[in-house]
């Protein structure tokens, strides 16, 4: 089982991202987006990327369209901003 992440926005606001998290029994780039659009059914969300990742995610928050704060709030590590490298000076 691979867990996904995957990314995208709202067609009606592109400023709104909006974020799945989904667990596939195969690697299959097809099935993951006909997973994550099976949770679209009114079309009004545009999915355009995924990434398999490793962190740990509750099970509550998979097969659920969430913003990217109300993620990161849940799963920290997944943030990329706190991944950001410091400047040295």
């Amino acid at each position: 089982m691979t867990t996904y992440l995957v990314h995208g926005f709202s067609r009606s606001d592109h400023n709104r991202n909006v974020c799945v998290v989904v667990d596939i029994a195969k690697d299959d780039s097809e099935e993951v987006f006909a997973a994550v659009e099976a949770l679209n059914p009114a079309n009004e969300l545009c999915f355009h990327v995924s990434q398999n990742i490793s962190a740990a995610v509750p099970d509550e928050i998979k097969n659920k369209v969430l913003t990217e704060a109300e993620l990161y709030a849940r799963v920290p590590e997944l943030d990329p901003s706190s991944r950001r490298r410091r400047r040295r000076r």
